[in-house]
Order: C-alpha cells, then sequence, then structure tokens
C-alpha cells in the first residue's frame, strides 16, 4: 500500500529537521573552532624571579584554552654569550626562555626570532643594567610578539641587581645577582 499525502509530508518534515540539525550542529562546531583557534591559551599573568642564591631557574606554566599546559616560560643561562657564567659561578647572561612543556632542554626558544642579530628582548645582560632597566635599549618593558603562535609576551623589569664580574677576562661584564621580571602572556589576532 502507498503512503498517504500527510504521510509523505511527515517524511518530507522529518528529513528536513534532520538537515536543519545537521546545519545547526556544522555552524556551532565551526564557531566553537574559530573561537578556540584565536584563544590558544589562557591569558597569564606571573613573575620569573632570578636568584644568585635560588638552586634553580625559575619557571611559569602557560595553559591551553582548554586547561591544558601549552608552554613552559623560564628564565635561564643565556647560550649567546662567549662566557655565560663567571668564576662565582653567577650568570653574566639571562635569557626568557619558552618550551613546550616536555620538550628537551636544546629544543628552540619559542620567543627567539628565526633570524636575528645583535640585542633582542628576550636577552638580558648584567652590563645592561648597570644604571637601572630604564637605561636598557628597551627601557624596563618589553614587548614580544611571536606571531608564528600568534601570542604577544609583555615583560617588565621589576627589579635588578648586578656587580662588575670578578674574573678579569670578563672585564667589563656584570654578574646578575637578581632579576625579577613581571610577565604577561596573550593570545593576538
Amino acid at each position: 500500500m502507498g503512503q498517504t499525502s500527510s504521510q509523505r509530508d511527515g517524511v518530507q518534515m522529518m528529513e528536513h529537521l534532520r538537515w536543519l540539525r545537521c546545519v545547526v550542529a556544522s555552524t556551532v562546531a565551526l564557531l566553537f573552532l574559530s573561537a578556540t583557534a584565536h584563544a590558544q591559551i589562557m591569558p597569564l599573568k606571573g613573575r620569573l624571579e632570578y636568584s644568585a642564591a635560588a638552586d634553580k631557574w625559575p619557571t611559569l606554566e602557560i595553559k591551553a584554552a582548554n586547561g591544558s599546559p601549552a608552554y613552559v616560560l623560564s628564565l635561564e643561562l643565556s647560550q649567546y654569550e662567549y662566557r655565560p657564567r663567571d668564576t662565582n659561578g653567577k650568570p653574566v647572561g639571562i635569557e626568557l626562555v619558552m618550551r613546550r612543556p616536555h620538550a628537551k632542554q636544546d629544543s628552540p626558544n619559542l620567543v627567539e626570532p628565526r633570524i636575528w642579530h645583535g640585542v633582542q628582548p628576550f636577552l638580558f645582560d648584567g652590563w645592561d643594567f648597570v644604571d637601572g632597566p630604564q637605561d636598557h635599549i628597551y627601557g624596563s618593558v618589553r614587548t614580544i610578539d611571536i606571531t608564528r603562535r600568534k601570542l604577544k609576551v609583555t615583560v617588565t623589569v621589576a627589579d635588578v641587581a648586578v656587580q662588575p664580574a670578578k674574573n678579569p677576562e670578563l672585564q667589563g661584564a656584570y654578574d646578575f645577582d637578581k632579576l625579577v621580571l613581571d610577565v604577561e602572556v596573550e593570545n593576538t589576532k
């Protein structure tokens, strides 16, 4: 037996509703993916504090938008100094480093540009802070745009203490006793 006109209308209505549900679900999924693509991380405000008296380098964990670890931001002994430590073990150069949470120590620093030369905002040299952070080429506030990650890192030098290096081979170099950075990491568009 064939379908009646009202049965056909009911079937067509059900097919139309099923199609409409698929369209709505797809639209919601695309909007969610679009929103999370722009919100890669949960914005972070924190402090990295190096002290010569401490036995480890300071770190901050940056979380992804879903709450899982996305990056680790830390201060480390600079790899770009001829002699990164004085004879007393204190660093003459410190760098700001961002890596994935389980990356190896020698993996690339994500705040470092691919091609660069000269003074960079992620490098902190003791001799630059003899007269305080305000007299540095970047002043006390530095902004680092990580365009390939769609992130912006703003660093404010909150406190710093340096002293002349003890090693005569490091003439003109200064050791860090303390370096305190207020850090803000946020998404860009």
